[in-house]
Parts: C-alpha cells; sequence; structure tokens
C-alpha cells in the first residue's frame, strides 16, 4: 500500500484503520455475525486546523438494532494525533460499559457536542493531566 501523503491522506489513514481495528476486536469479542457500520467521514475546516469527524455504529448481527456507537473527531496538531471521543452502549450490547451513557443519550448531545468541537481549537500541545 502507498504511504498517505498530507494531512487529508493521513487523517483518512487513521480513519480506515480505526475501523478495521473495531471490526477485528468485534470479531473476536462478540462473534462473527457483529456487524460494524462506519457512519460518513467528514472533514472540516476548523479553527486550529483540518478535522475529521467519523465513527461507527455496532450491531449484534445484520439487520439488528445497534447496541453500541461511538463518534470521533481527530486532527494533526504538531506531531500529535489529537482526539475527541465519544462512545454509548446499549444494556445489550456486548461489550462491557463504564459510565457511558446510551445511544438515546448520545443522540441527544451529539448536535451540541458538534458546534462544541467544530467551532473551537484542539489543543495544540497534548501531555498527561498536571501532576501524574
Amino acid at each position: 500500500m502507498a504511504r498517505a501523503t498530507g494531512e487529508r491522506a493521513a487523517l483518512q489513514a487513521h480513519v480506515d484503520d480505526f475501523l478495521q481495528s473495531f471490526r477485528s476486536d468485534r470479531r473476536i469479542g462478540c462473534g462473527a455475525e457483529y456487524v460494524v457500520t462506519p457512519e460518513p467521514t467528514r472533514f472540516v475546516d476548523a479553527p486550529g486546523g483540518l478535522l475529521v469527524h467519523y465513527g461507527f455504529a455496532g450491531s449484534p448481527k445484520a439487520g439488528a438494532a445497534p447496541t453500541e456507537r461511538t463518534i470521533q473527531w481527530a486532527g494533526l496538531r504538531g506531531d500529535n494525533l489529537v482526539l475527541i471521543s465519544v462512545s454509548a452502549y446499549e444494556p445489550t450490547s456486548c461489550v462491557e460499559s463504564g459510565s457511558e451513557g446510551t445511544l438515546a443519550n448520545l443522540e441527544d448531545v451529539e448536535p451540541r457536542l458538534r458546534q462544541l468541537v467544530e467551532a473551537n481549537a484542539l489543543p495544540a500541545e497534548v501531555g498527561p493531566p498536571a501532576g501524574l
């Protein structure tokens, strides 16, 4: 495979790797029938630079209602790939969840979250929180 060049190509390569990783993971952890359906990939000219918005919905089998959903934004800032990620799981999901909400919760907050992320710059420098 040819190496991706340019910011947009690098971000698209990240999206492709992310989705393939989840397909492989869910096939192992949730069964061979599990379906990972990608959301449309959308590039955004945001303050501070280019972002890509992407994600997926996961279902126990073809035609079944989704039981998980993840949405993400990614941007290259200097030498760092900066991510904002939100996941939601139904109680019937094959994925153990912690304090994440349900798909309905994510649907409720997604429009405002999209506005906030895409109207503001991602941090230019990324590191561990102070005190760690």
